[in-house]
């Protein structure tokens, strides 16, 4: 393509381009990138009726997760993991069962999920038990170190948030407690209830429906952008 940004014009191919219904606001229209985002990623792995799941960042990209889930998988428990105080409303508004902010982390899971926390050299922490899935949406060292250990032994770590540097973690859960670790790639295609259609297209469906909101939104959204 050429052009886009701050430009008032571009040129895309139109498989690239989607229509916005009359339904939809301009602000809910302008989310639906990252709401998406969200959506492909609870879609890489549900997790299951009354199945345990962990959203690690509450920024754009681990609110669009908390609502996701919560649309298409309603019968999990969901805990979020925020730092700001305003991180800490909208997960609980956007359904979070349970928000973790101040509180370490690992008691955290511990307490939530009824695992067995120890401790072993050097410092290093182990649970036996935790999360069926842990979303990563900071994508950090630590937070995929930690998220590795989060999860229960045959559970999932999805990696959505990303950083452009080279890291260096233990995967130690990977091969001993067999925790799969996959990622995504921002949008694709996704087959629900029986159609295959674009992240993009379920998102709008989504919003159309009212399982997903923008409302309160657009703030975070600047602020995730001002931190980058």
């Amino acid at each position: 393509g050429v052009g886009g940004g701050w430009g008032d014009g571009y040129i895309a191919h139109e498989t690239t381009v989607h229509r916005v219904p009359d339904t939809l606001d301009d602000e809910a229209a302008a989310l639906v990138e990252p709401l998406a985002v969200g959506v492909r990623a609870a879609l890489r792995r549900l997790p299951d009726p009354g199945g345990k799941a962990l959203v690690v960042g509450s920024g754009i990209i681990g609110l669009a997760v908390v609502q996701a889930v919560r649309a298409l998988a309603p019968d999990c428990q969901i805990t979020a993991m925020a730092r700001y105080p305003q991180q800490v409303e909208m997960a609980r508004r956007l359904g979070a069962d349970e928000v973790v902010s101040r509180e370490d982390p690992f008691r955290a899971v511990e307490r939530i999920t009824g695992a067995k926390l120890y401790r072993g050299m050097f410092n290093n922490r182990m649970l036996l038990g935790g999360y069926d899935v842990v979303y990563d949406c900071v994508g950090s060292q630590s937070t995929v170190q930690h998220s590795l250990r989060w999860a229960r032994a045959g559970g999932t770590v999805v990696l959505a948030g990303i950083r452009f540097e080279p890291i260096r973690v233990d995967l130690t859960p990977v091969w001993y407690q067999e925790v799969d670790l996959i990622g995504l790639y921002a949008h694709g295609m996704e087959t629900r209830d029986g159609l295959r259609q674009s992240t993009y297209d379920l998102t709008i469906r989504l919003l159309q429906e009212g399982k997903l909101k923008a409302e309160g939104l657009t703030i975070i959204f600047i602020s995730h952008k001002l931190d980058e």
